[in-house]
């Protein structure tokens, strides 16, 4: 039973396509941004010891 439900769920279409580059690099870009957003926030509000 679960496994056909996540086989529906992978049938089910996205966008952009699955086996596109687009898919690919857009989820990467995504998680960089995320990451990039997170180590922003820590490095801004981050105390630096005196002296650097």
């Amino acid at each position: 039973m679960k496994r056909e439900a996540f086989k529906a769920l992978n049938d089910y279409p996205t966008w952009p396509s699955k086996g596109s580059w687009l898919h690919a690099w857009g989820l990467d870009v995504l998680g960089g941004l995320l990451a990039g957003l997170i180590l922003g926030l820590a490095l801004m509000f981050a105390r630096v010891p005196e002296g650097w």
